[in-house]
C-alpha cells in the first residue's frame, strides 16, 4: 500500500473519531441523548408513522459550500435548513456548535421557530471566519424540539476540509482494494 494512501487512511481514522467524539460531546452539552432510546423512538412512531428511515421529528441539512475559504480571515456562509418530519406542536430550538478559532459575523448561534407543522422548513444562516482550509475543523447544526416529556433531535454537519472526510476516502480506497485484488488474484486464486 503506497505510504500516502496510509497516511490518508491514518488521518481519516483520526478525523472519524475526532467527529465521532464532537458529535457526541455535542448531544450531551445540549441534551439530545436520552437514557431510554427505544421509547423515544415509539413516542416519535406513534406521532408520525412514515417519518423516514431514522424516525426523527426533524431533519437537519447544511448545504454544501461552494467555495471553501483559504484562510481563517476569510469570511463564508453557512446556511441551514430544520425541516419538520410531523406536527410536532412545540417550539423547535436550533444551536450552532463552532469550533475553537470560529467567530460570528451575523447570524444568530442559537434560535427557536414556534407553530411548525409538518413539512415546515426554516432556514439558518450564519456568517463566519476561521472556517477554512488552513485548518480541517467541523461545525454542526443541531435542532431539537420537546415531544411530551422527551426531546428529539437531530443534527448535521460540515467540514472544512472535504477531502478528508471518509465520503472522499472511502471510494478511493475500494477502488485501490480493487485494483490490488485483480493484480494478486487470478481466476479467484493467489497469483504466484
Amino acid at each position: 500500500m503506497p505510504s500516502s494512501l496510509k497516511l490518508k487512511i491514518s488521518l481519516m481514522t483520526i478525523t472519524s473519531l475526532f467527529i465521532l467524539f464532537t458529535v457526541l460531546a455535542f448531544s450531551a452539552r445540549h441534551d439530545f441523548a436520552t437514557t431510554e432510546p427505544s421509547r423515544n423512538l415509539a413516542v416519535a412512531e406513534k406521532g408520525h408513522p412514515t417519518m423516514g428511515k431514522s424516525l426523527a421529528p426533524l431533519s437537519v441539512q447544511i448545504a454544501p459550500l461552494q467555495d471553501i475559504p483559504e484562510f481563517d480571515d476569510q469570511e463564508v456562509t453557512l446556511n441551514g435548513f430544520v425541516t419538520a418530519n410531523a406536527y410536532t406542536g412545540s417550539v423547535v430550538q436550533y444551536h450552532w456548535d463552532l469550533p475553537a478559532g470560529v467567530s460570528v459575523l451575523s447570524g444568530d448561534i442559537n434560535g427557536s421557530f414556534s407553530n411548525i407543522k409538518s413539512g415546515d422548513t426554516f432556514e439558518v444562516e450564519l456568517r463566519v471566519t476561521g472556517f477554512s482550509r488552513e485548518v480541517g475543523k467541523h461545525i454542526i447544526l443541531g435542532a431539537k424540539v420537546k415531544h411530551g416529556e422527551d426531546e428529539l433531535g437531530h443534527s448535521a454537519l460540515i467540514a472544512s476540509r472535504p477531502e478528508d472526510s471518509m465520503e472522499y476516502i472511502a471510494p478511493q480506497m475500494r477502488e485501490y482494494a480493487v485494483e490490488t485484488r485483480s493484480k494478486e488474484f487470478k481466476n479467484g486464486r493467489l497469483a504466484k
